[in-house]
């Protein structure tokens, strides 16, 4: 073998070594509806890496469905936001190595949405379920906006409530050091946000 070949061969071996890209980007997909069972058309759809990185938004189609392509292996939050419907959050979503398929089922909100009650102050409210064994004692519901933060411990049932200004947050659930679920928030209209956090597998 001449020297040439063998310096293609050995390149040929540590290109077939390299990670592949096309390999690292998966899909994650599901479907939105409403308590009812019908689709929910026009969904905002977020995904947010819980430990830093690009933030992905889509809406669903006709058909409730949503779909993000070229998804890097990670664990993210993922929420969805239609008006008149709870503000939701799943976390932790785990995208390993296969497509992964979620449901999400958004309740309505009674009175036909938001409701109005002050002009200086927003009230988040609501309710953490799935996983009891991942909420201790020092759980806690956060929301942040550059160095302003604040943060409440769970009530009973997981409940949770915090009155901010009204502009744009991070919504976040953290136990200790570790962050449990990770959403931005769009709270600039002054009232009442029902939100839920349902947490994984």
């Amino acid at each position: 073998m001449t020297l040439e070949k063998c310096i293609l061969l050995i390149i040929g071996f540590m290109m077939a070594a390299l990670p592949s890209s096309r390999a690292a980007s998966l899909l994650l997909s599901g479907h939105v509806e409403n308590e009812s069972g019908s689709d929910i058309k026009g969904t905002l759809v977020a995904l947010e890496p819980l430990h830093g990185g690009a933030r992905l938004a889509t809406t669903t189609g006709q058909d409730g469905v949503f779909q993000f392509d070229n998804v890097l292996a990670g664990t993210y939050s993922l929420s969805a936001y239609e008006q008149n419907y709870v503000f939701t959050v799943y976390a932790p979503v785990v995208v390993a190595s296969k497509p992964m398929n979620l449901n999400i089922r958004l309740d309505r909100l009674p009175n036909g949405g938001l409701d109005l009650f002050t002009c200086d102050m927003s009230l988040v409210r609501g309710q953490v379920t799935g996983r009891p064994e991942r909420v201790t004692a020092d759980t806690q519901f956060c929301m942040s906006e550059g160095n302003d933060k604040r943060c409440t411990h769970l009530g009973a049932g997981g409940s949770y409530a915090l009155y901010v200004t009204p502009r744009k947050y991070e919504l976040s659930l953290i136990t200790g050091s570790e962050r449990l679920a990770s959403q931005a928030i769009d709270a600039t209209y002054c009232g009442e946000y029902k939100t839920k956090i349902v947490l994984l597998e």
